[in-house]
């Protein structure tokens, strides 16, 4: 992702990626890229949703292009 070389559905670099997780697995990559901070990509950006409701899903999306992001669900136990 860093390097370009992976790219969205419509060949495009990814420039944002968002993390889909509850509880711990959104506070986790939260907690890591809040450490790791300082490596950042510049061009990236990293958005958080923690709850699959459109209060909190809808915003997100308004501000991304979805042939640029990628999205990641995260599952500690793959219960939730």
């Amino acid at each position: 992702v860093r390097g370009g070389t992976l790219r969205g559905y419509s060949g495009e670099p990814i420039r944002a990626v968002v993390n889909i997780g509850i509880g711990g697995s959104d506070l986790g990559p939260r907690m890591a890229a809040a450490a790791l901070a300082a490596f950042a990509h510049p061009s990236l950006r990293i958005r958080y949703v923690s709850n699959l409701d459109a209060a909190d899903l809808a915003p997100v999306l308004e501000e991304l292009d979805p042939r640029s992001t990628l999205f990641i669900v995260t599952s500690k136990t793959f219960t939730t």
